[in-house]
């Protein structure tokens, strides 16, 4: 058996016995979701280390591409935004991207942010897409991860599956996580920072 569909295999088994213990352990929901993705990422580095697209040719190259995407599609996105303001009351944004401030924002940031995305980057695009791209061409390889990744953040929502389709042809692009890993940080932060501090800005326009 391959290893990638062994650490699929164990990755999926830990999801389900933590979800089902998730309301004996008590605790915090972010807290909880950094112990589960500590563990995948244990399970999927010993398991697969050399096949998550964990390596690259390039390190610092593959995030400057990832820092180069982010800074042109936020671009973009802050463009339609502002150009949708014209016809939609508080822009399209406004009613697909809410978010309250979290209790603990350092925690918050960094589990959310910083290091789900990591997991998640190995999980779906290292393994599952590079899986499925075994057999299947690029487009349904993306097109499963896509719908698998939605999925598993609790309902299959517009933002997850745009967010998929991008972060996996970004990964079939370059053959690694990185680019795509630093998208995803990205558009994380994004996601959560712009409830916040977009009001505060038209406010200042």
């Amino acid at each position: 058996m391959k290893r990638q569909l062994i650490a699929v295999i164990l990755v999926c088994i830990i999801e389900t016995a933590f979800r089902l213990s998730y309301k004996h352990l008590g605790l915090d929901t972010i807290l909880f979701t950094l112990l589960v993705r500590v563990v995948q990422s244990v399970v999927i580095m010993s398991v697969a280390f050399n096949e998550c697209g964990i390596r690259a040719l390039s390190y610092k190259k593959e995030l400057l591409w990832g820092i180069l995407i982010s800074l042109c599609f936020g671009m973009i996105v802050l463009v339609l935004e502002m150009v949708s303001r014209l016809f939609i009351h508080g822009g399209f944004l406004s009613g697909i991207l809410k978010m309250t401030l979290p209790s603990n924002i350092l925690l918050f940031a960094f589990t959310g942010c910083i290091f789900a995305p990591f997991v998640e980057e190995l999980f779906f695009r290292g393994l599952v897409q590079s899986l499925i791209r075994n057999y299947l061409p690029a487009f349904a390889a993306i097109a499963t991860s896509t719908v698998f990744f939605a999925s598993m953040h609790g309902n299959i929502s517009p933002v997850q599956l745009a967010g998929g389709v991008m972060f996996g042809i970004i990964y079939e692009w370059r053959r690694n996580i990185w680019a795509a890993y630093v998208f995803h940080v990205c558009a994380n932060f994004g996601i959560w920072l712009y409830p916040i501090v977009m009001p505060y800005l038209l406010t200042r326009i």
